[in-house]
Formats: structure tokens, C-alpha cells, sequence
């Protein structure tokens, strides 16, 4: 045991090496400006502070209190890429008037709000501007810009995937962060064609439409996390589903592989992906995931993620047969799910439990 320990150690420290900087904001600035660091602006959608979470940064820079660090990867070339520390850099950013959007067009500057410390800073900004706002003395400019912030930087020896293993890291168990966030932003930084070929097909109205969130779940990225999920676990077997220990782990690795296949078939994909809802949507509308009330004849309740995971992914995995057999059957098969309570003995399981039933119902009931 202890063998196999010292080797896997040895192991994964080969695949990661890394180095502590300590950095002033003005570099900082000046490195994002020269184009060697590299913030991608497509982050931006997902993590967003308030003006006064922006401002505090601010304040904690102008009295001298710590900051978390950042982390970043060091390519070949010794150009930087932020891996972690995405609002904090960003807000630093924006402040000074530097920040670009995903078009490359600077984004409206920060204006700092009031703060506990320092109230005075409310309506002050960098740069002047003929709204003749408040402008941050120059004292306090200097001092800003030499405040220093710690970088950790991951070596070009290290792994490629070193990089999103350690933004999966940094970003969960305890981050604001969502997963499906923090999906998303590591299927950005593997392949952005990738990311928005997913982007395109979350927004296929069927799918939309089908699928009524609130307004948290789509402020937190909760419907690319069903389009992953239903992209991932069409092919995954029962018995490896039923030994899945970490679900979100699971779909992080199997989304990362699909977006490195170049043999991956995205046409055929969307098609199946469209067909499959617009075929629901058609029959069910919004009901398509919804709970069958028998006595009432209607769809009813919530958006259930065990109706999603066995009606979505079983008509998909038998998307000609279904189609062969005709609306009639399928309205039939999908109320006998609700009759015999198929579906709801799995509402409530553990996500391996859960998905033990609901992917073996699904592809069997439909066939």
C-alpha cells in the first residue's frame, strides 16, 4: 500500500509544477494591456459581482488587507492564461478602463459605490469623463496601483488537463460557483467552437419551451446542465452509471472527452437533440416533464429531473422507433410511466440509485 502510494504521488506531482509570484496591480494591468494574459471575456457570462462586491475589492486594495490569490497557467510561449481569480481581475479591470468584451470593445468603466471603510468613494471613477464624475485622487491612484497581489502559476511541465483539474478544484466544494458554471467555463477553456455549438443547441426553442425553469435555475446555467446530461448519459451503461462516485466529476471528465473528439459527429448529434423535443414539445408543450395527474388528465407539478432523465433520454435512444410507432403510442407509453408510478419511485434517490433506474426504464420502455 504504501508503494502504491509513494508511486501515485510521485506521479502526480511530475504532472504538476508551480510557482508563486508576487505581482503589483499596475503589472497586472500592464500585462493585460501587452497581451500577456490572457482573461477570457466568455467567463464573463457566468460570473458576475455586484457594483458594491467590485467596490469592496477595491477598498480592501486602498487599505492594504489581503486579497485571495490568483492562479493562472504559463504556456510555452510564457504568456499567462487566468485559471482562477476571474472577478478579481476583471473588477481591477473595469476600474481602471481596460476591461474588453468578447468583441473586444472596452466595457463601460466601474463606478465605485459607497463602501464601509470608506464612504467617500461613492460615485468616484479612474479616469475623467465629460460627466464630470468624481475622479480617485492621484495619492490614491498610486497606492492602488502598487498594491500587490499574490499569483500562483502552473508550469508548462504540468499535464495539459492540469489546468481544468485545477479550476474544477478551486471552484468547487464551497464556491459560489454552480457546477454547471464551472462546466461550462472548462468546456470554454478546452474549445470555445465546442461551447458554442452547446450554446446553440440550449437555446432550441422545443428544448426551451419544454423545459419551464425559475429564474435561479437559469441564472445558474441549469439547462446546458441538463443538455450535458443528456448529451453524456444517453451512452452510459447501466452498470458503470450505477458505480458513479461523483456525478458532476462524471460529467465533467465525459464532456471534456467529447469536446477533444475529432471524430465527434455534431450534426448528427443536434439532429437527434432537436428531433427528440420538438417531438415532446409538439405533444406534451410545457407538461413534457411534469408529473401525469391520471384523475385530471393533465401535466402538473414542477420540472422533475427522474421524468427528464427516463422519457427524454429513452425516446432519444429510440428516436426511430418512436417516430415509426406515432404520437398516439407515445402519448400512451408516457402515460403508463405515470399509471404504474414508474417514474416517481425514483424521484428523490441518490444520483447513482437514481440513474441505476431511470436510464434502464427509459431505453426498454420505449423500445
Amino acid at each position: 500500500m504504501t508503494n502504491s502510494l509513494d508511486s501515485e504521488l510521485l506521479a502526480a506531482e511530475q504532472a504538476m509544477s508551480t510557482d508563486s509570484y508576487s505581482m503589483s496591480i499596475g503589472e497586472l494591468i500592464s500585462s493585460y494591456v501587452g497581451g500577456e494574459i490572457e482573461v477570457n471575456p466568455a467567463f464573463q457570462r457566468f460570473f458576475r459581482w455586484t457594483d458594491f462586491q467590485k467596490s469592496r475589492l477595491i477598498e480592501s486594495f486602498l487599505l492594504g488587507l489581503p486579497v485571495p490569490p490568483i492562479f493562472v497557467y504559463q504556456r510555452t510561449s510564457g504568456h499567462w492564461e487566468l485559471i482562477d481569480g476571474l472577478q478579481r481581475v476583471s473588477t481591477i479591470l473595469q476600474f481602471v478602463g481596460e476591461l474588453k468584451n468578447k468583441s473586444g470593445d472596452l466595457i463601460d468603466p466601474l463606478t465605485l459605490t459607497e463602501t464601509k471603510y470608506m464612504p467617500s468613494l461613492k460615485g468616484m471613477i479612474w479616469k475623467e469623463t465629460p460627466d464630470n464624475l468624481k475622479v480617485l485622487p492621484d495619492a490614491l491612484k498610486l497606492k492602488f496601483r502598487k498594491a500587490r497581489i499574490d499569483v500562483k502559476i502552473i508550469m508548462p511541465k504540468s499535464a495539459e488537463l492540469s489546468k481544468y483539474e485545477l479550476f474544477d478544484r478551486l471552484n468547487t466544494g464551497g464556491s459560489q460557483a454552480t457546477s454547471a458554471e464551472v462546466r461550462n467555463c472548462l468546456i470554454l477553456m478546452k474549445d470555445a467552437s465546442f461551447f458554442e455549438w452547446l450554446s446553440d443547441l440550449v437555446d432550441h426553442p422545443s428544448f426551451v419551451n419544454s423545459i419551464p425553469l425559475t429564474e435561479r435555475a437559469e441564472a445558474e446555467q441549469y439547462r446546458i446542465e441538463l443538455l450535458v446530461r443528456f448529451l453524456i448519459l444517453q451512452d452510459t451503461s447501466v452498470e458503470e452509471a450505477k458505480a458513479i462516485p461523483d456525478l458532476e466529476t462524471y460529467l465533467n471528465d465525459k464532456i471534456l472527452e467529447m469536446a477533444s473528439n475529432p471524430n465527434l459527429d455534431r450534426k448528427e448529434i443536434a439532429d437527434k437533440f432537436r428531433k427528440t423535443f420538438d417531438l415532446l414539445f409538439n405533444i406534451f408543450d410545457e407538461g413534457s416533464f411534469r408529473r401525469l395527474n391520471i384523475a385530471k388528465g393533465a401535466h402538473v407539478g414542477p420540472f422533475l429531473l427522474a421524468a427528464f432523465e427516463v422519457i427524454a433520454m429513452g425516446v432519444a435512444k429510440n428516436l426511430d422507433n418512436v417516430v415509426a410507432k406515432g404520437d398516439v403510442w407515445l402519448e400512451e407509453r408516457i402515460k403508463q410511466l405515470w399509471e404504474k408510478e414508474l417514474i416517481v419511485k425514483s424521484i428523490g434517490l441518490s444520483s447513482s440509485r437514481r440513474l441505476g433506474q431511470t436510464i434502464p426504464l427509459g431505453r426498454s420502455h420505449f423500445q
